[in-house]
């Protein structure tokens, strides 16, 4: 029998309308969704990526990093400007993240304040060791990085 290409066996499931696959986006993510919203998203301090799936009635599902200050849970997106799930986000902050096993309706908030932002920024950078990358605490240095918060989804 002959074996497909690793490269096929990465796409079958974006073509089918699954959740993405590491670097590739794909369609609705699977899972049960949470009864209620996390207060604390301190368990997810032991997760490196979570999905985040955006635009409802079209879903597109990309994996991404995460990173907490205790209670608050915050989704970076280095490049943001370029990116898709990021102009969905911008157009409708409505999403599910899927964490492990769990599906969270949530909605995504830009943090646009320079002072949260120099609070935050050394937060995602010693979750994932940035220094080593140079990246800044300084938010004028970061302006290509986007942190959104996760809220509760407001009334639809």
């Amino acid at each position: 029998m002959r074996r497909l290409p690793p490269a096929l066996l990465v796409l079958i499931p974006v073509l089918l309308g699954a959740g993405p696959c590491g670097p590739i986006a794909g369609g609705r993510i699977e899972g049960a969704e949470a009864p209620t919203f996390a207060a604390d998203w301190t368990f997810t301090n032991a997760v490196s990526t979570i999905q985040v799936e955006t635009r409802p009635a079209d879903p597109l599902s990309v994996t991404t990093w995460c990173f907490t200050d205790g209670a608050t849970l915050f989704v970076p997106s280095k490049g943001a400007v370029r990116k898709p799930w990021v102009q969905n986000v911008t157009a409708d902050p409505r999403v599910r993240l899927r964490v492990g096993d769990a599906v969270y309706v949530a909605q995504l908030e830009r943090v646009t304040d320079d002072a949260e932002l120099r609070r935050i920024l050394p937060l995602l950078r010693a979750k994932y060791r940035m220094a080593r990358w140079g990246m800044s605490d300084d938010p004028a240095a970061a302006r290509d990085t986007w942190l959104f918060r996760v809220a509760p989804r407001g009334p639809a």
